[in-house]
């Protein structure tokens, strides 16, 4: 072993560790003593649930109320109606996107990014939510282009963001079940790697850029923790299976129910199930995952004959 570069150990080749993440000549060594989650949902509650109720109303509740007591209730035009409720809604989701562009990207401080993460990188996570949301303009734009206004195609956005969600969790889960490497980056996880959970990327960037900002000293956790543990492995791929399904499951059902009601019926169905379902997994994995971190289910020996080494940050050093 080489002697210490800029506070950091430089390794002679690369390797893996043994969750399979590949590791190049110039990656340093976080030494983390204990793995487990860096971060627990139970222990900022409040916050969390501000949040999720702003997600919830401005993405479900406002929607519904405005739609219905314009629709029925005044004399404007479809067209109008539609496009006050594009503009006033979904607010809570452009201000995470905008914000989490900022400490990704703007901020010159590297503490957000993925591992190694150049200048102009984002997460995967970021760039899903992107996908998602891009996907919800160009339907909003499409059903109000003209003054016939489609309603089923705007009650078809939100089971869009469960499409998006499942079709993620279907394809990385699937390449990691298949052990295949990835061939792109994937946050902190490099190019070659054994394609990991697509839960694990999810957390990794909500534990670091999202949640209380831990940045850097989070994906570290994560990643010593997941090449450590394989019960933590093994948890993330079940869990990304049920969220695929679950996402999977609910958005088809959705797109039967506006196919077979009316477009006002299904407007209210659909904006009424598909924000709520996401909190309610995200709450249900998030202590679930917490109750089996808290019983050590996650805990194992690290650096005991064989460092665990996570990718280190640009110029060698933890922000």
């Amino acid at each position: 072993m080489s002697s210490p570069v800029n506070g950091t150990h430089a390794w002679p080749r690369s390797s893996q560790g043994e969750g399979g993440v590949e590791l190049g000549p110039n990656d340093g060594a976080a030494l983390i003593s204990k793995t487990g989650l860096p971060y627990r949902l139970s222990e900022h509650r409040k916050n969390w649930a501000t949040w999720f109720a702003f997600f919830c109303f401005d993405g479900c509740v406002l929607p519904i109320i405005l739609f219905y007591s314009l629709w029925y209730g005044s004399t404007l035009t479809h067209w109008t109606i539609f496009t006050l409720i594009t503009s006033l809604s979904f607010w809570t989701s452009y201000h995470k996107w905008f914000s989490r562009g900022y400490r990704l990207l703007i901020k010159r401080d590297p503490k957000y990014r993925p591992i190694n993460g150049g200048r102009w990188w984002f997460d995967c996570s970021y760039y899903i939510l992107s996908l998602a949301l891009l996907i919800v303009i160009v339907e909003l734009v499409a059903a109000t282009a003209t003054k016939d206004v489609k309603v089923k195609v705007i009650a078809m956005a939100p089971p869009s963001v469960l499409y998006t969600i499942g079709g993620y969790m279907l394809l990385q889960n699937t390449a990691h079940c298949l052990r295949i490497r990835t061939f792109v980056t994937l946050s902190s996880v490099k190019r070659g790697s054994l394609t990991p959970p697509p839960l694990f990327t999810v957390m990794e960037d909500v534990f670091a850029v999202d949640g209380c900002h831990l940045g850097l000293p989070a994906r570290h956790a994560m990643l010593a923790t997941y090449n450590a543990s394989a019960r933590f492995r093994n948890t993330l791929m079940w869990w990304s299976w049920i969220w695929c399904l679950a996402c999977l499951a609910v958005a088809v059902g959705l797109s039967i129910v506006v196919g077979l009601v009316k477009g006002t019926t299904a407007f209210g169905i659909t904006y009424g199930v598909s924000f709520p379902f996401i909190v309610f997994m995200s709450v249900v994995t998030a202590f679930w995952m917490e109750s089996r971190d808290a019983r050590g289910a996650f805990s194992a020996p690290v650096g005991q004959g064989k460092a665990l080494r996570s990718v280190s940050v640009r110029n060698g050093r933890l922000a």
